[in-house]
């Protein structure tokens, strides 16, 4: 890495300083639920200060990431880099979502109170204060799945009644899964030499939105997005069984990559091809019933029927700062064909995936990728933490393109926060849903959406530059030939 890379993440982590040991500090307002407007008491000044520093972290970033080079430290400075943002950031206040508080909650509730949270709210726990720091979420079951609610629990034997250690703890866990998924995207690319690790683990470690996302806000994408790694690199090398578990467990933190499993065992099959076909099968099977085990294993203490995932499935009612959103805002009747046309463009896009994925044309990570994307790109919400996934399988990819894409959409996606803390505020009284939707949503997914466009059309453009070379190098290789036997056949009748 260069002096200019050097001096980007000293920057970096000065400005991560600033905050979380300044007026976003966890420590001092870990006993109550505020957030980033009411932290800066919503004057112009702040928002121009916080929108600054936003941009200023991914133009470090940018300048980070362009300043890696082939050297031995490369990978360790990448590295230690992330080892130091997270941790500054685990004492960051979650300024911009309370969902670590509402995880601390159901942990809490569930190991001390004997409570179910898929099935019943934390709200109907009465005389414990604990549950009121969930927020206007006590009064909603959980939407996660029964491996994340045992994590919590956890939590709780661990922090007691305190709900400052309790984030604390829970934003720790998170950093520690940031930290490790980058260290296995940096092992994943050992062979192709330091820079390619050093790239891989920079571009996710490094990326302001898994920083801030992942580790300022505590999400449980963080874990989600470690597992689901762990699978695709445990699968690369062939050790079948431990990525079954390792996916599984992914899906069981947080439903949204259920999506990666007909992909993960498309190329376990494709992994395995030069096996035996009953060696094949045997170990597909033995991989189903590893996620199935683990999925009945860990549901076993919460299971209830149907109710228990209610409402998981209930999370695609919630129309906000989405594509679909916008569309029914301007469209009330689109309600009536917009699922369909949802899980057409879905079904669509598995398809192209399994096959371009049989057909050897892209590696599971890409089709993890694009099934993801296009899943974030339908959802009826969209918040910023989920594309911590996309960034981790974009690094695991070989796609400078791809990679382009997933940057620029964290980035403006991250440029959404301030407007909704800020400008939402200060004009809510006389701007619409719609009008806000009409700034956020085109903000946030035209750019990488035109991006990928691009990408296409390149690609394209690319492959009929290839056909028409080899089309070329086939009709001189043919008149090459028929020159040869033009010439021998005159020299035989000359000799004739």
């Amino acid at each position: 890495m260069t002096r200019h890379g050097l001096t980007a993440g000293i920057a970096i982590e000065l400005i991560y300083l600033a905050a979380a040991l300044g007026p976003f500090a966890l420590l001092s307002h870990g006993n109550e639920l505020t957030d980033l407007g009411k932290l800066t008491a919503y004057q112009p000044s702040a928002a121009v200060l916080v929108t600054a520093g936003l941009v200023l972290l991914f133009i470090l970033y940018g300048i980070a990431l362009l300043a890696v080079t082939g050297t031995p430290r490369a990978v360790p400075l990448a590295i230690g880099g992330t080892v130091l943002f997270s941790g500054t950031l685990v004492l960051l206040y979650p300024v911009s979502a309370i969902d670590v508080y509402n995880y601390a909650v159901q942990g809490h509730v569930a190991l001390f109170h004997r409570l179910n949270p898929l099935v019943t709210a934390p709200a109907t726990v009465t005389n414990d204060p604990f549950v009121g720091f969930a927020g206007m979420w006590a009064q909603s079951t959980s939407p996660y799945g029964p491996l994340w609610i045992l994590l919590t629990m956890l939590d709780a034997r661990l922090a007691g009644p305190n709900v400052t250690l309790a984030v604390l703890l829970l934003k720790g866990l998170a950093a520690l899964a940031v930290i490790g998924t980058t260290v296995l995207l940096a092992g994943a690319f050992a062979d192709r030499g330091p820079r390619a690790s050093a790239l891989a683990a920079i571009f996710f470690g490094w990326n302001p939105l898994v920083q801030i996302e992942m580790v300022g806000n505590g999400h449980n994408d963080a874990i989600l997005t470690f597992f689901l790694v762990f699978a695709l690199v445990l699968l690369k090398r062939r050790h079948t069984i431990p990525a079954a578990l390792a996916m599984g467990a992914s899906v069981l933190i947080k439903y949204i990559t259920v999506g990666v499993v007909p992909f993960f065992l498309l190329a376990q099959a494709r992994t395995e091809a030069d096996r035996p076909l009953r060696r094949r099968i045997r170990n597909l099977i033995a991989s189903l019933a590893v996620m199935i085990g683990l999925a009945a294993g860990t549901y076993a203490p919460f299971w209830s029927g149907t109710a228990t995932i209610e409402r998981a499935l209930a999370v695609d009612a919630n129309f906000l700062s989405s594509i679909p959103a916008l569309l029914i805002l301007l469209l009330p009747g689109a309600a009536s064909w917009l699922t369909a046309a949802r899980l057409c463009l879905l079904g669509m896009v598995c398809l192209w995936g399994a096959r371009a994925l049989h057909e050897g044309k892209i590696d599971p990570a890409r089709a993890a990728l694009e099934v993801l994307f296009v899943t974030i790109l339908a959802a009826s919400h969209f918040a910023g933490w989920y594309l911590a996934p996309l960034v981790a399988l974009a690094a695991l990819g070989h796609d400078w393109w791809v990679r382009v894409r997933i940057a620029l959409f964290t980035f403006t996606t991250t440029l959404a926060t301030p407007i909704w803390a800020y400008l939402w505020w200060w004009n809510q009284a006389t701007m619409s849903l719609t009008t806000i939707h009409l700034i956020v949503v085109p903000l946030t997914f035209l750019p990488a959406l035109a991006m990928m466009i691009l990408a296409s059309q390149r690609s394209h453009s690319g492959a009929a530059r290839s056909d028409a070379r080899r089309r070329a190098r086939l009709a001189a290789l043919s008149a090459g030939v028929r020159n040869a036997y033009l010439t021998a056949r005159s020299a035989v009748g000359s000799s004739s």
